[in-house]
């Protein structure tokens, strides 16, 4: 690690503890050129993280996991109101990105995906909720033709078989 005062590259860890509700790292350092002490987050690559999706034949898909896909299709959901989109798309990809991280292996499944940020929609804004389970298939009843049902539990789709 550099520092950030002389960007010596040789620093020592003075104290090291990991955060409660996310997955990172927090660290003290100190430059042992200049004395320096400054604090450093260490956070998983998130494009390391693969994502299983559903068999093809015999064989599952999988792919990297990708926060503009999720950013888009949360912005997607507020149609009702885009400003609200606009204005909150990213504040809720980063909070259902820290929820899906913070027990995770390094596999996750579509279906987790859809659920966490159908789930945290939902606490959010019901309509967009309704909106994004609507656009991915997860709404199961119609009160009125046309009209999503608040109270529609997502469809709970089977567990993927994992090889």
């Amino acid at each position: 690690m550099f520092c950030i005062n002389c960007s010596n590259s040789d620093t020592k860890v003075l104290n090291s503890r990991p955060t409660k509700k996310t997955p990172r790292i927090w660290r003290r350092r100190r430059c042992l050129a200049c004395g320096h002490t400054f604090t450093t987050e260490e956070t998983p690559r998130i494009s390391e993280i693969v994502v299983a999706s559903s068999r093809i034949g015999s064989q599952q898909t999988a792919s990297p996991f990708n926060p503009g896909k999720l950013l888009i299709s949360i912005a997607a959901a507020f149609r009702h109101n885009p400003n609200k989109g606009i204005e909150n798309a990213w504040p809720l990809t980063q909070t259902i990105i820290s929820k899906l991280f913070a027990g995770t292996h390094a596999q996750l499944s579509t279906n987790h995906i859809l659920q966490v940020t159908y789930q945290t929609l939902n606490y959010f804004d019901q309509a967009a909720a309704a909106q994004y389970a609507l656009s991915h298939s997860m709404i199961t009843s119609l009160k009125r033709p046309g009209r999503p049902s608040f109270g529609a539990s997502p469809v709970s789709r089977a567990p993927e078989k994992q090889p």
